[in-house]
């Protein structure tokens, strides 16, 4: 099992519109318990979110992004997106069992 991080930071002011578009995608998935959504709080900058994608591989995960990328609506995600979206990166991490 692997899981992709992906660390977002908000434009200022914009931190709970960032959580709220991930929380809409995630209702989209035909599994939603494969994302976790952590927002900023105690200890860490107050626009940061990061959220995390669970996979069999990264094969099966590199998948799910293809799917997702090919529904309707991304550009209207994406022009979201941008608009509170500062910066993101990701890692993948494999998760020692």
């Amino acid at each position: 099992m692997i899981v992709q991080r992906m660390s977002v930071r908000a434009k200022p002011g914009h931190r709970d519109e960032v959580v709220d578009l991930l929380k809409a995608e995630r209702a989209r998935m035909d599994d939603p318990g494969r994302m976790r959504i952590l927002a900023g709080g105690i200890g860490t900058a107050w626009n940061t979110v990061v959220y995390e994608l669970t996979a069999k591989n990264v094969t099966e995960n590199e998948q799910k992004w293809q799917e997702w990328a090919g529904r309707p609506g991304m550009a209207e995600f994406w022009q979201k997106w941008i608009q509170v979206a500062d910066d993101w990166s990701d890692e993948v991490w494999e998760i020692a069992e």
